[in-house]
């Protein structure tokens, strides 16, 4: 009785290994880097007051929100109406010679990875289990369930590309606000 379980487990835990690697795949990090013509402390600070509430109620369409230390700094791009945005910067301020810079990757959000490693790992196994069922005893009720869980896993795709689609807008915006902020004047 016990091998069952562990071959499930087993199974369960490559399967989301899997979609791990996948989310890797869709959306590769990329680096970077922006020097900065402020003090390190100046940086952070003034890093730090570009950013706004992420629930911001203002006038803004989109916005940088997130959190800045002079050790960490984490942004990402939020646009009015959309719940999350699907990448976010991770970097720090470090020197770099005599002057400051920051340095960090562009990458998918912890939020979006969860979501995506979830959704695969209820679905595809769900069309794999449901078509295999269907082949074998084959009802109308059966039937509709395969073609809602495909639709549902089509939608799935659908909204994954075009969160996709929008990541490169979101790290030009989020460079332009870091860049200019960190410009002397």
């Amino acid at each position: 009785m016990m091998i069952p379980i562990i071959t499930t487990f087993v199974f369960l835990m490559a399967y989301i290994l899997v979609a791990a690697w996948l989310c890797r795949v869709i959306m590769k990090p990329v680096d970077a880097h922006f020097e900065s013509g402020f003090s390190l402390s100046d940086s952070a600070s003034r890093l730090a007051m570009i950013c706004m509430p992420f629930n911001s109620s203002g006038y803004a369409f989109q916005w940088v929100s997130g959190s800045v230390t002079a050790s960490k700094v984490t942004l990402e791009c939020r646009t009015k109406g959309v719940k999350r945005s699907f990448g976010q910067f991770h970097g720090r301020f470090v020197l770099d010679g005599d002057k400051v810079a920051l340095k960090g990757k562009f990458d998918m959000a912890p939020g979006a990875k969860m979501s995506i490693i979830f959704w695969l790992t209820i679905l595809v196994p769900g069309v794999i289990v449901v078509g295999q069922k269907l082949v074998v005893d084959y009802t109308q009720a059966m039937l509709i369930f395969f073609i809602f869980i495909c639709g549902l896993l089509g939608f799935i795709i659908w909204v994954t590309k075009v969160r996709i689609s929008e990541y490169p807008d979101e790290v030009k915006f989020i460079s332009a606000n870091i860049k200019s902020t960190l410009r002397a004047i």
